[in-house]
C-alpha cells in the first residue's frame, strides 16, 4: 500500500493520468455517465443517495450534496484575513474579546515598553455585527542592503490585527500577522460587509459565503477571496468531496491535464499499472471550462479506490471565475468498517451528478467586470 500512497502524492497537482496517447476527450454531459452500464440495482442506489438534495454556498457557488452529508466550510480568507466563525452566546463572546485584549496589552511592544496594543476600535455594523478591531505587536525594521554597487536603504513596517465581532448567534474572527498599517485602517470597512447567518441561507443577493456568514456584493479580485468545503457521504463514509476556491489568482502556467501527464512519467510501471484512467478531457459545467481527470486505482490488498478532479484555471481578474478545484474520492476512510463500496457505475454516476450542479449564486451575474469598492 505504500508504493501507491506515495504515487498519489506524486499525483499531488493532479488525481489521475492522461492516457499514454495523450490524445484529451471532450466528454458531454450525457455521455459522461455512460448510464447504459447502470442496472437496475445501480440506478436505485444512485436514486437513493440523490433522492434528497440540498443546496450548499461555497464562495460565490451553490452545490448540491445529500441533505444528511457532513459538511465543512474551512480555511476562509478575504484580503489576507483568515477569518474563523462559529455560534457562540453573547456573553461568551464578550468574555473571549475581553481576555483577548487583555492579553494582547499584556505582551511587550517591540522596545519592550507597554504600547503593544495600539488601537481598540469599537465595531457595529448595520447587519448587527458588534466588537472590536485590535492592532498591535508593530514590527519596525529599518537598515540597508546592497543592490549591485549602490547600498539601499529600506523601512519595513507591519502590524498585527485581530477583529472580533458577533451578531446573530455568529462569532466571526478576522486575523493576520505582519499587516500593512494602512489596510489594517480598511478593516472596518470590510466587516461592514459582513452578515451574520447561522443557518448557512443561500443569500438573496450578491455575496461570498464563509461558515454561518457572507460577505455582502462583489468584492475586488486582488482581495484574494479563499474558501474550502469538504463533505462526506452519511451512508457512505469512504466517500469525500473537496471544493476549493480562488479568486484573484493568476491561472496556473500548466492546466490540470498537462499536470497529470507530467506526473505520470515520474512514476515506475508498477504504480502506473494499478492506474486506469477513466476520464481525461475538457469539461465545462455551468458555463465554466474546465479540465476533468478520473482514475480507478487498485492497491497492493486490491483494494479499489476511485479519484474524480475537475478543475478551473481562473482568471486574476474576475471573482466570477475564479480558480475551482472539485474532487471526490472514495475508499477514504477505510481504517474501520465501512459499508459495501459502491460500484463504479454508482460511483461515475454519483461523481457526474453532484458534480453537475455546482453553479453560481443566482444573484451573481456574468461578466465579472461589475465590481464593488470595499
Amino acid at each position: 500500500m505504500a508504493d501507491i500512497r506515495r504515487s498519489l502524492r506524486l499525483l499531488a497537482g493532479a488525481l489521475a493520468a492522461l492516457a499514454i496517447a495523450g490524445i484529451a476527450v471532450a466528454w458531454s454531459i450525457a455521455e459522461v455517465g455512460d448510464r447504459r452500464a447502470l442496472t437496475e440495482k445501480d440506478r436505485q442506489e444512485v436514486a437513493s443517495i440523490t433522492a434528497n438534495m440540498k443546496p450548499l454556498c461555497v464562495g460565490r457557488f451553490v452545490i448540491d450534496l445529500p441533505a444528511d452529508a457532513e459538511t465543512a466550510l474551512t480555511m476562509a480568507n478575504v484580503d489576507g484575513l483568515s477569518i474563523v466563525t462559529g455560534l457562540e452566546s453573547r456573553t461568551d463572546f464578550q468574555k473571549r474579546l475581553a481576555a483577548r485584549e487583555a492579553e494582547v496589552r499584556a505582551i511587550p511592544d517591540q522596545s519592550g515598553g507597554d504600547r503593544n496594543l495600539e488601537s481598540a476600535i469599537a465595531v457595529n455594523t448595520a447587519s448587527g455585527l458588534s466588537g472590536k478591531i485590535l492592532v498591535h505587536s508593530r514590527v519596525l525594521s529599518v537598515g540597508t542592503q546592497a543592490r549591485g554597487l549602490e547600498i539601499e536603504h529600506y523601512r519595513y513596517e507591519g502590524v498585527a490585527v485581530d477583529a472580533l465581532v458577533h451578531g446573530n448567534g455568529v462569532s466571526i474572527d478576522l486575523a493576520a500577522d505582519n499587516y500593512e498599517p494602512e489596510r489594517a485602517n480598511q478593516l472596518a470597512q470590510l466587516i461592514t460587509r459582513l452578515v451574520p447567518n447561522p443557518d448557512n441561507r443561500i443569500p438573496a443577493a450578491s455575496g461570498f459565503c464563509i461558515d454561518n456568514a457572507y460577505f455582502d456584493g462583489l468584492l475586488l479580485p486582488d482581495q484574494g477571496e479563499r474558501i474550502m468545503m469538504r463533505a462526506r457521504l452519511t451512508s457512505h463514509p469512504d466517500v469525500e468531496f473537496t471544493l476549493m476556491l480562488a479568486a484573484g489568482t493568476a491561472p496556473d502556467a500548466k492546466g490540470l491535464l498537462d499536470r497529470t501527464a507530467e506526473s505520470q512519467g515520474q512514476m515506475i510501471f508498477a504504480e502506473s499499472a494499478r492506474l486506469t484512467t477513466l476520464r481525461a478531457g475538457r469539461r465545462a459545467i455551468s458555463g465554466l471550462v474546465g479540465e476533468e481527470v478520473a482514475e480507478r486505482i487498485v492497491e497492493n490488498d486490491m483494494l479499489v479506490l476511485h479519484h474524480f478532479w475537475w478543475e478551473v484555471n481562473g482568471t486574476a481578474d474576475d471573482v466570477l471565475n475564479p480558480h475551482v478545484s472539485f474532487t471526490m474520492v472514495t475508499g477514504a476512510s477505510a481504517q474501520k468498517p465501512m459499508p459495501a463500496p459502491l460500484s463504479e457505475p454508482v460511483t461515475i454516476s454519483l461523481w457526474d451528478w453532484i458534480s453537475s450542479s455546482i453553479r453560481l449564486l443566482p444573484s451573481e451575474s456574468r461578466p465579472g467586470s461589475r465590481r464593488t469598492e470595499s
